[in-house]
């Protein structure tokens, strides 16, 4: 009996399926063969990332206070008048003085016909004069020579100054003008005296010679403040 070909060819393949299936442990065959431990793959620890350094936000510079304008400075303090003068200086300043008196009062002889005018030129010319020799003489005998210096070179400047002025004037203008000049240079050398004269000088005689000479200077003032008063005002 011939079988056909699908039918042997089933029967030679499928006890090769059925051992291949026991071997594979399909089906119900009893030992079953343990199974192989899965690879185990060696886990490699994983490198980490080195870590990056924190990066610091740059630190702010500490806010600079506002520059102060520079504070204005205080002006320089104005020298007294008699700083740095000698005993020489001193008598060079005296002797000026004296001879810028004398010559507004040699001006007001000549040109005023003011009674009160005239008597007051002649006191002031007589104690200016008398006030020159005494410190004339001091000087010479102290073996001082008279320097010249700012305050001597103003006084004589002024003087002439005021005598170009005083040329032009005639009458009441003249004696109104004379009066109050007489003022003003009494109460500035009342003021050098004060200030400069007595505590810039060294010798002791030329101290209380200038001591001494106060007195006739406070004099002149107040004389002439009076005599300045009568001639602002011109009588009828």
């Amino acid at each position: 009996m011939r079988f056909p070909l699908r039918a042997t060819a089933l029967v030679l393949v499928l006890p090769l399926s059925l051992g291949a299936c026991s071997w594979l442990g399909i089906g119900g065959g009893s030992s079953t063969p343990a199974p192989k431990p899965a690879p185990t793959t060696e886990t490699k620890p994983v490198a980490k990332a080195p870590e990056k350094a924190a990066v610091k936000a740059p630190e702010k510079a500490p806010a600079k206070a506002p520059a102060k304008a520079p504070a204005a400075k205080a002006p320089a303090p104005s020298p007294k008048p008699g700083s740095g003068l000698s005993d020489a200086n001193i008598a060079a300043i005296v002797v000026a003085a004296n001879n810028a008196d004398i010559l507004y009062a040699d001006l007001a002889l000549a040109k005023s016909k003011d009674t009160e005018i005239r008597a007051f030129a002649t006191m002031v010319k007589k104690d200016h004069e008398s006030i020159n020799e005494a410190a004339v003489a001091l000087v010479t005998r102290l073996k001082v020579k008279p320097a010249d210096n700012q305050i001597s070179f103003d006084l004589r400047d002024d003087a002439e100054t005021k005598r170009l002025m005083f040329r032009d004037l005639e009458g009441f203008a003249f004696d109104s003008a004379y009066a109050a000049n007489e003022v003003s240079y009494h109460t500035s050398v009342l003021g050098a005296i004060d200030a400069a004269l007595i505590p810039s000088a060294q010798n002791a005689e030329l101290k209380t010679l200038l001591v001494e000479v106060r007195p006739a200077v406070q004099a002149h003032l107040d004389h002439a403040r009076t005599l300045a008063a009568a001639k602002t005002r011109r009588r009828r």
